[in-house]
């Protein structure tokens, strides 16, 4: 936020921090995509780096959100720049635009960010925190039907033709092969069944609307089940129930008795399904209710075929509900049960709309093309006034010596970005080619001018083998990776939400003139539970011919209803260290309150053998890791990364909750703390001894927030705000006013005020007032121009500083004015 004076010299961890991490400039947003979730559309943004979700904040028009979240802490120090991305609406699911920046006008760089998201239509949606640490998703409530409108999906099917994959007289033989990805909205179950007294368990697929469309599946399917074949489900039962014992009629309704042992499994099976349905678990009662229906006819098959109906309808999935409910009535057409199907049908998608359906393709060949261009220029200039206040001492006289005034051009620097989205689809693949640079041209320091290329990676999968791939130049995506890198990732799905990974590849940013290599393996299981999943990874990190870092680690994600948290471990076997430890938690307590808590504890930067290049103080720096084996022995320079590598931790606990339809509270606690470093001796720096530093202490922040909306128009935010920081060495208070008003369609206002004030140990201090205003004109929807303002007024004044040759003390005051603006143009495609 502002640079606190310090007295001490900086750490050396900073140093190393500075030297592996470049100053990069890079957007956050890496994805966005729709998906369907029952019968609500999720729209999830995905990030190139780990966030936290803290609230939201809409507008009463429906059409306009702020998500605030903050930036977990990453070994890659990134200059962020802001972007943006669009969604093409479709159906119900209106056109989307995601914009991410700074939570602030006047703090650009900013790791508390916020996303502004716009419908090109009132939406009814909520906002929750992602299944994974990378990603917050919005709800888009009741638009799940309309997701194949705008992103192609496997249709939806309906209908009692399955395939059986496998038959077996083994109840516990696996399949020999995965179910191909393409058929994901398929279900997987088994059936037992009695033929010339032998037991025989199968595995089926299904269900498929016709016949046309399971032979079409059976084409896919026999490349990995050679002996599969089609079942029509509807057929089977009919003839099973006339060849039966003549069922006894009470009125209106049949009972068909089976075998012993088919009626108790099947009795415990709809009381076990029932209980799920009653729980509000549809898609566990679902499952349990196809086993049930897949066994011979028997007393209990009535009531699943309506339950099973009931448990799509109220998970909303009405056309399947509706294709049982048909069958329901073609195989029981009298009855009281019958007679409320029939109302319940009516309202649903009628036969005919179903064969509709039906007829359209499996998918469409579809090619999609996205992206962005903008250019910004950013502009500075800062004038300071100082005089000096001297005391002397014998006669306790002060008086105030002029000083000069001082001007300097603090930035003149040009950025311009693109970003380029190819994506192509059909029934087999899913493929993505991804392009984003940007090039930074400094009008004052050409030296720091530079091109940096974030992304350039093809993406690949194969939705039949469930083998997908990505190679080119790409952010990390977990399994140990930390750094952007050149080089691919592999991986196979082996067996139903199981998947295992491969990486291979090199650090973007160079290491003086190292050498760095990297490859791992992952495992990760998307579903230990219903709630529960996670990964494990093994990496090995190579420097010139010597192992960088050697990464164990495991993370796990619990997701149900309005809590989701994930937790992370990375430990280095060779240095025998923790690298990471960090748990972050998300729970929405109800549509008004929402709860948010991170603990994270990792070295800084992150243990590597790399590291004890910034150590040496000579007059030439060492390049690479064989200029230091002759100072110390290799066994040495690790011993010497673990002592001196310390530990940053961090917690933070935040919390919102609504007054009124129109403010809420907010109200957050974080802790910031770095570990003491050891002096490095001269016998290990191969010159002058490096003094060891102590711990920064608590630095702590407590904060509140009152945030209103729509006070004066359908789309106005404000957010009133006070946070109180402190450590061992100073204290400081943040006052701050911001606000989000929009002129029509076309403009876009963000006003905003700060008051800052500081008091060191020292008696030095810093007191500042800055006014800010950001703009935005959308010329079209895809074209938009930005701007933004600030002006600061700040008055510094220093401790007290003897003078040996006169015997005074010197005070140092300082008047400033700063400007800082940027314009920038953005043009989408």
């Amino acid at each position: 936020m502002y640079n606190l004076k310090r007295t001490s010299l900086v750490p050396v961890a900073a140093c190393i921090c500075a030297a592996f991490a470049p100053n990069a400039q890079a957007q956050l947003i890496d994805n966005v995509e729709v998906r369907q979730e029952g019968n609500n559309a999720i729209v999830q943004i995905s990030f190139v780096t780990s966030v936290q979700y803290s609230r939201s904040n809409a507008a009463r028009s429906s059409d306009l959100v702020q998500i605030y979240y903050r930036v977990i802490p990453t070994p890659e120090r990134i200059n962020i720049v802001p972007s943006e991305r669009r969604i093409v609406g479709g159906g119900d699911i209106p056109s989307i635009t995601v914009r991410d920046e700074s939570d602030s006008a006047t703090m650009l760089n900013s790791v508390s960010r916020k996303l502004i998201i716009r419908f090109d239509k009132p939406t009814a949606f909520q906002i929750r925190a992602g299944q994974s640490s990378r990603s917050i998703e919005v709800v888009l409530e009741g638009l799940g039907d309309s997701v194949k409108s705008i992103a192609q999906k496997v249709p939806e099917v309906k209908g009692r033709f399955f395939v059986t994959l496998q038959s077996s007289s083994d109840p516990g033989k696996s399949l020999p092969a995965s179910v191909p990805a393409t058929f994901q909205d398929y279900q997987v179950f088994t059936a037992t069944y009695v033929k010339s007294g032998k037991t025989t368990y199968d595995t089926n697929l299904g269900y498929f609307s016709s016949r046309k469309e399971a032979a079409a599946a059976l084409k896919v399917l026999t490349a990995r089940f050679p002996n599969a074949s089609i079942v029509e489900m509807t057929k089977t039962a009919a003839l099973a129930q006339a060849a039966s014992t003549p069922a006894a009629v009470t009125g209106g309704t049949s009972q068909v008795q089976a075998s012993g042992d088919v009626e108790v499994s099947a009795v415990n099976l709809l009381a076990k399904a029932q209980s799920a349905f009653d729980g509000g678990q549809y898609d566990s009662a679902i499952d349990m209710l196809n086993q049930l229906l897949n066994m011979p006819p028997n007393s209990s098959s009535r009531r699943a075929q309506e339950l099973i109906g009931l448990a799509r309808l109220n998970a909303g999935d009405k056309v399947r509900a509706a294709a049982e409910f048909d069958s329901f009535l073609k195989l029981h057409p009298n009855g009281p049960d019958a007679d409320r199907i029939r109302e319940i049908l009516a309202s649903l998608p009628n036969e005919s709309s179903i064969e509709v359906a039906n007829s359209q393709p499996a998918e469409q060949e579809r090619s999609f093309i996205s992206g962005s261009l903008s250019s910004s220029y950013y502009g500075g200039k800062a004038t300071y006034d100082q005089f000096y206040e001297d005391y002397i001492a014998a006669g306790g006289v002060r008086q105030n010596v002029p000083g000069d005034p001082l001007t300097s051009s603090d930035q003149k620097v040009w950025i311009n970005s693109a970003d380029f989205n190819w994506r192509y689809r059909d029934t087999d693949k899913d493929m993505r080619f991804v392009f984003r640079d940007s090039y930074t041209k400094d009008l004052i320091r050409d030296s720091k001018s530079k091109s940096r290329l974030t992304a350039l990676y093809l993406d690949y999968r194969d939705l039949v083998q469930d083998v997908s791939f990505r190679i080119g130049r790409q952010s990390p995506n977990g399994g140990g990776v930390l750094y952007r890198f050149d080089g691919a990732q592999a991986s196979y799905a082996f067996r139903p939400k199981w998947k295992v990974s491969v990486v291979a590849g090199k650090p973007t940013d160079a290491l003086n003139q190292t050498n760095r290599t990297f490859y791992g393996m992952s495992v990760d299981a998307q579903a230990l539970t219903k709630e529960l999943s996670g990964s494990a990874y093994v990496i090995e990190q190579v420097i010139d011919g010597y192992t960088d870092r050697r990464g164990i680690g495991a993370d796990l994600r619990y997701f149900k209803g309005g809590v989701s948290a994930s937790g992370q471990v990375d430990y280095d076997q060779v240095l025998r260290k923790i690298n990471i430890a960090a748990l972050q938690a998300n729970w929405q307590v109800n549509d008004s309150t929402n709860i948010n808590a991170l603990l994270d504890r990792r070295t800084m930067p992150v243990l590597a053998l790399g590291n004890t290049l910034f150590y040496s103080i000579t007059n030439s720096l060492p390049q690479r890791i064989q200029d230091l084996l002759g100072i110390q022995t290799l066994d040495g320079l690790r011993a010497v990364v673990k002592v001196n590598t310390p530990f940053v931790n961090q917690a933070h606990l935040g919390a919102t909750t609504a007054l009124t339809p129109k403010w809420q509270i907010g109200a957050d606690l974080g802790i910031t703390n770095t570990d003491a470093v050891p002096a490095i001796p001269a016998s290990t720096t191969g010159g002058e001894p490096i003094a060891a530093q102590p711990s920064t202490g608590n630095q702590w922040t407590v904060g509140g927030q009152l945030i209103g909306s729509n006070l004066y128009s359908v789309r106005d935010t404000h957010v009133i705000g006070i946070s109180t920081m402190g450590s061992p060495t100073y204290h400081a208070t943040l006052l701050y006013y911001n606000n989000l008003s929009s002129l029509g369609d076309k403009w876009n206002l963000e006003p905003s005020i700060k008051y800052f004030t500081l008091t060191q140990n020292d008696s030095s201090t810093r007191d500042a007032w800055t006014l800010g205003l950001r703009t935005a004109y959308h010329v079209r929807k895809q074209i938009s121009l930005e701007s933004e303002l600030t002006y600061e007024i700040s008055k510094d004044v220093s401790a007290p500083v003897l003078d040996t040759n006169t015997g005074n003390f010197r005070t140092t005051k300082t008047s400033g004015n700063s400007v800082n603006y940027y314009l920038g143009v953005r043009y989408e495609f």
